[in-house]
C-alpha cells in the first residue's frame, strides 16, 4: 500500500503516540504494479515509527517539504 495522505493525524494520542487513522487516498501494489485505489485504516505508534531504523526522511522535487517514509500496520486490507 502506498499512502498519499491520512485523515485525523491531529487526533493521535500526544503522550503515548498511538494512532489509528483513515487513509482514503491509497494505492494497492501487488508484485510491484499498482492495481488500484483503496481506502485503508492504519495504526501504530508515532514515537516508535520515529525511532525505527526503517523510517527515512525523504525529499521530492515536486514538493518543498520533506516527508517521512515508514512502515505501519494496515487494519482493513
Amino acid at each position: 500500500i502506498l499512502i498519499h495522505s491520512v485523515l485525523g493525524l491531529h487526533t493521535q494520542n500526544p503522550v503515548t503516540g498511538d494512532y489509528s487513522l483513515s487513509a482514503p487516498s491509497s494505492l494497492r501494489i501487488i508484485n510491484g504494479k499498482i492495481v488500484g485505489k483503496t481506502d485503508v485504516k492504519i495504526n501504530g505508534n508515532f514515537w516508535n515509527d520515529l525511532r525505527s531504523s526503517q523510517t527515512l526522511i525523504a525529499y521530492s522535487k515536486l514538493h518543498s517539504h520533506p516527508y517521512l517514509k515508514t512502515e505501519t500496520k494496515v487494519e482493513n486490507l
